[in-house]
């Protein structure tokens, strides 16, 4: 009988054995829809067919395989693939969207993006980079040809092969030559070419870079260390911008509770200001396949501003820094994690998860 059905990216979902007669009657309906026959019984086949849930178009991929008891079935939903338009889709806060914004638009300077690995910075980059003004400005995009990234609209990309001995700096070079007004780069891990990109923010050129880092002050750090100058590094960088990705709560079976003292001292609420929390239920349900969980967001933080820039060309360490950015508003990652899961979005055993790790990757 038709047992599992596979959802791409969440989990394999069990359902109950169906009797004989629905199950083959199932099959051959999915064997229709696929342009298969519905009598062949040997052998392997395949085939996709499209189906509504909750109104959106998926794509099923259907593999039949004949066993000694009958046929073995195998339905594998593919999760659609989310495009995101604006930085405020992604999850952004509003503040920081419009901060971006206003950064994005400036001639000059240096925007840093970064997170650990598998925090969906790709994703970012690729929002925060078609954000910018590209129909009026031409930008070109230094990447390695060995690894091309997705093609961003209006974007020039400039490749520099290793194996053929050309360098990320002899790309850049070659690439001035047609007077860009903006470069971009992602995974920036090239001392070499970092340097000259700062030199270039110093000039006319608006820079935009991504790279491995577990918050907004620790992108700076990544930058000094690859032998950019504080004093350069102080008048370029017009801001570093962070990134983690959350599991949100499944709507449908995530579970209140009243937070024990210990939990709200570490809130800093009182009984009365937070009753209750949300929590993942304890067995999931149909929805999230079991996990509790249903999808994903982002939370930021953006380190911008004149204190961050004066302490970076005094040379202070990371917890100076960090504390200057919060003098110009940075709101620290762990905090707009919590104000997720006071909102109920996501759970405080989440945020624990998330950060267990200070990893960059």
């Amino acid at each position: 009988g038709i047992r599992d059905i596979g959802v791409t990216g969440v989990q394999t979902c069990a359902l109950p054995i169906f009797e004989r007669h629905v199950a083959d009657a199932a099959l051959v309906s999915m064997k229709t829809l696929c342009g298969l026959d519905p009598k062949e019984r040997r052998g392997r086949m395949a085939g996709t067919f499209g189906i509504q849930v909750e109104g959106k178009p998926r794509l099923c991929k259907l593999l039949v395989q004949s066993a000694s008891t009958g046929e073995q079935v195998l339905v594998q939903i593919d999760s659609p693939a989310v495009m995101y338009k604006s930085m405020v889709e992604l999850g952004m806060p509003k503040a920081i969207a419009d901060s971006m914004s206003q950064l994005l638009a400036l001639e000059k300077g240096m925007i840093v993006l970064c997170s650990p690995a598998a925090s969906g910075l790709s994703t970012t980059f690729d929002v925060v980079v078609s954000s910018a003004d590209r129909l009026l400005r031409d930008f070109i995009s230094i990447e390695d040809a060995a690894a091309p990234p997705r093609e961003i609209q209006n974007v020039k990309p400039v490749r520099y092969d290793a194996r053929a001995g050309t360098t990320p700096v002899a790309a850049l070079a070659e690439a001035m030559r047609e007077y860009p007004a903006g470069i971009v780069t992602r995974d920036l891990r090239d001392k070499d070419l970092a340097l000259e990109l700062a030199k270039h923010a110093d000039d006319s050129k608006l820079v935009i870079v991504s790279l491995r880092a577990s918050d907004a002050i620790d992108g700076v750090a990544k930058l000094l260390a690859a032998g950019i100058p504080p004093d350069l590094l102080a008048r370029t960088l017009l801001g570093s911008l962070s990134q983690r990705l959350v599991r949100k709560l499944c709507p449908k079976c995530r579970e209140e509770f009243e937070p024990p003292p210990e939990m709200l001292a570490r809130l800093k609420k009182t009984k009365e200001e937070l009753p209750t929390l949300k929590r993942a239920g304890e067995t999931g349900c149909r929805v999230c396949a079991g996990s509790a969980y249903f999808g994903r967001t982002a939370i930021f933080e953006l380190a911008s501003g004149e204190t961050l820039r004066k302490y970076i060309a005094k040379k202070a360490d990371a917890k100076v820094l960090q504390q200057a950015a919060a003098k110009d508003g940075m709101r620290p990652l762990r905090e707009e994690g919590m104000r997720l899961v006071l909102e109920g979005a996501t759970s405080s055993d989440e945020m624990q998860r998330v950060f267990a790790s200070k990893s960059a990757g």
